[in-house]
């Protein structure tokens, strides 16, 4: 793809962002309910299930019975966090296919990646994703500020700044895998569309797969400390 188009591309990428984030944002949404009503009943069973095996035992604290209103709330709001993501995610997927939203984020980063190259020949993987990473940072703050007079606005520009360094994210975590600098540098000097929209389509669910797995982990724990604590102390 020539210079002259890359250019034209980028010129159009920020505005083909924006038209997309109706659809992203309420894919977040729809997760983020929909998570808090599963994980919401899963903490409502769960306190039912505790409820049960204590009934009728006399030495069950008043306080620990209390906590069991807690252990839906935790896991509803963990829910809130964990389907958000994941629903958002989902539709960013979608949207990147429908409307080839990866043409524009290639236009985008494709000059920053050729100068990370540059500056990092003979550099290891990491460092030379730290430097993809750098550059690409350095690439969206210089963009230069659009005005944002309504919160639609203000909301709509974070999700597409959001979006397109989550996008770049799942370029720099690909270049982090290469055996060396040398096989790092080369796919990025020959990335392509169809490239990128795999690297990036294939991605996007093992960014986050990490702190999902924390943030689901932690609730349940969470959960359960009320009981851990009484009986450690029995």
């Amino acid at each position: 793809m020539n210079t002259e188009k890359l250019a034209a591309l980028a010129a159009q990428g920020s505005r083909v962002f924006l038209s997309a984030v109706p659809r992203i944002a309420l894919g977040g949404l729809g997760g983020a309910f929909t998570g808090f009503f599963i994980m919401g009943v899963l903490g409502a069973l769960l306190s039912f299930a505790s409820a049960m095996m204590w009934r009728g035992n006399p030495d069950i604290p008043a306080w620990l019975s209390a906590s069991l209103f807690v252990t839906p709330l935790v896991l509803a709001v963990a829910g809130v966090f964990l389907g958000g993501v994941r629903g958002l995610l989902a539709a960013l997927a979608g949207q990147l296919q429908e409307k080839k939203l990866v043409a524009y984020l290639y236009a985008q980063v494709k000059p920053a990646i050729v100068v990370a190259v540059q500056k990092s020949s003979g550099a290891n993987p990491q460092q030379l994703a730290a430097e993809v990473q750098a550059q690409l940072s350095r690439t969206f703050a210089g963009e230069p500020g659009q005005k944002q007079e309504s919160v639609v606005d203000r909301l709509a520009h974070w999700v597409t700044m959001r979006s397109r360094r989550v996008l770049a994210l799942t370029l720099v975590t690909h270049v982090a895998r290469a055996e060396n600098g040398a096989a790092a540098a080369g796919e990025l000097e020959k990335l392509g569309v169809a490239k990128l929209e795999d690297i990036v389509v294939g991605n996007l669910e093992d960014l986050f797969a990490l702190k999902l797995t924390l943030v689901a982990g932690g609730a349940l724990l969470l959960s359960f400390v009320p009981q851990a604590i009484w009986w450690i102390g029995k």
